[in-house]
């Protein structure tokens, strides 16, 4: 009888147990190149198919004010490692070919102190160096897999890529804390057989088998290249029937292949039993671009937003986010908060309950998707050269020292950009450009430190 009563008193503390500490959820982020802000049908495409990313939406929270880092890759993709804004970090501006150091710390270092598993797949894109101090290897990662150079990455067919692992627990082999070459000998001396974005795809899913063997939580980055040009896809299905252009065809393609791996994810996080303790993020690093005769504007891709890639206007920062957690963010859920690439880490931090870097720029945006009051932003801010864009509120400032001229739209009203109301409120123009001056941050070894904004001019309409 005592054994019984004490089987059953045992039993009754591990419930208790479980649920005063809750297992730390897995964190997968799948971020899109170049993907426009209304490529995706939940976003209001209405030729590109994307059946499993608006399944995501259905069951998650659609984000529909939210930002990149940037309005170009590097600087994007480093605001979203380090939870800084673009003046922050030293990717910023055309700053940006230069590697992540040691000083830095980076959304991996800070899930892996917490007992995560960090692994990024895909475009790394924060050193050339195999063994720098910006390596994958260097910067927190347990298992890095794909090209981390950020030139050589945009080849959909690579004689090569890379791969390390930190315990052996995805390869079977012997734990490697170096970067190895792996030959793709189909592709060796312009060969084309095999497409680099399947090869991402099948070790993604050969990673989620691996983790789930494994009694820790993971945090999965899966940078992937596509829709990036060059577009060069395999085949245009399902578009081959079209009365498109070939380019359209083949950019249409290539955004559908990517959400057919968001299914497979999905679809393997549920086989596995890790649907319901996974939240996945979904995102693009900038705003679309045209090349290889591809026009962003054949499938209104930036929807209702002015510009594209590279221009500081909301088409080239506006992004899509959809996130998904089942039975703690509710289904179909739309979200308008002002929110941008720097709140991942420390919305991060908070997920795995551990405590953010001190003096970041980001919030966590946990409560958002949780449903409760989120903490607003006091700005938001960007660079692309000598032109900056700051955010308050619904108001959007962006200076020029080309003429010293400074335009301000009320977003609000005037999604599009279109009217600029500079001259009515210049108070808000003054406290946008002080703003400005404060944000950027000049690191050792610049060459040429960015043009200041300087007083107070009436701008041009």
């Amino acid at each position: 009888m005592k054994s019984h009563i004490l089987t059953l008193l045992t039993a009754l503390l591990l419930v208790l147990a479980a649920h005063a500490s809750p297992q730390k959820p897995n964190i997968v982020f799948i971020l899109a190149d170049d993907l426009g802000y209304a490529d995706l049908g939940c976003y209001g495409q209405q030729k590109i198919r994307t059946p499993n990313l608006d399944r995501m939406a259905a069951g998650g929270m659609r984000f529909t004010d939210f930002h990149a880092g940037g309005a170009v890759c590097i600087p994007s993709r480093s605001c979203l490692m380090t939870g800084l804004h673009e003046g922050h970090t030293r990717h910023h501006g055309s700053n940006n070919h230069i590697p992540l150091e040691a000083e830095d710390v980076t959304v991996a270092e800070v899930l892996h102190d917490a007992g995560y598993a960090a692994a990024c797949l895909g475009k790394w894109a924060f050193s050339d160096d195999h063994d720098g101090p910006g390596a994958p290897q260097k910067q927190g990662w347990d298992y890095y897999y794909g090209e981390p150079n950020q030139t050589t990455v945009h080849s959909y067919y690579l004689p090569r890529v890379w791969e390390f692992d930190r315990d052996g627990s995805v390869t079977g082999q012997k734990p490697d804390t170096r970067l190895r070459e792996i030959p793709v000998p189909e592709n060796a001396n312009g060969g084309r057989k095999v497409y680099s974005h399947d090869l991402l795809a099948a070790k993604t899913l050969a990673y989620l088998d691996a983790a789930a063997r494994k009694a820790k939580p993971f945090f999965l980055y899966l940078a992937f290249t596509i829709p990036h040009a060059t577009l060069e896809p395999p085949d245009v299905q399902p578009y081959a029937s079209e009365d498109w252009p070939e380019p359209e065809k083949k950019y249409a393609a290539m955004v559908t292949r990517l959400d057919t791996t968001v299914g497979q994810i999905f679809e393997r996080l549920k086989k596995l039993g890790l649907d319901e303790q996974t939240i996945v993020f979904f995102a693009s690093d900038n705003g679309p671009t045209g090349g290889d005769g591809h026009r962003p504007e054949f499938f209104h891709s930036a929807g209702p937003l002015k510009g594209i890639k590279a221009m500081l206007t909301e088409g080239g920062l506006r992004v899509p986010m959809i996130v998904r957690w089942p039975g703690r963010i509710q289904s179909g859920a739309a979200n308008d908060e002002p929110l941008a690439f720097c709140d991942f880490l420390p919305t991060a931090a908070a997920l795995a309950g551990t405590r953010a870097p001190a003096r970041l720029d980001g919030l966590s945006f946990l409560p958002a998707l949780l449903g409760q009051p989120q903490p607003h932003h006091e700005f938001l801010y960007w660079e692309a050269g000598t032109t900056r864009a700051v955010r308050l509120g619904y108001w959007k400032a962006i200076w020029s020292s080309k003429g010293d001229t400074t335009e301000l739209y009320n977003l609000q009203d005037d999604l599009a950009e279109s009217r600029n109301l500079a001259d009515q409120n210049l108070d808000v123009v003054k406290r946008a450009k002080e703003i400005m001056q404060q944000a950027h941050t000049v690191f050792p070894g610049e060459t040429t430190a960015k043009e200041k904004p300087k007083k107070e001019k009436k701008s041009k309409n």
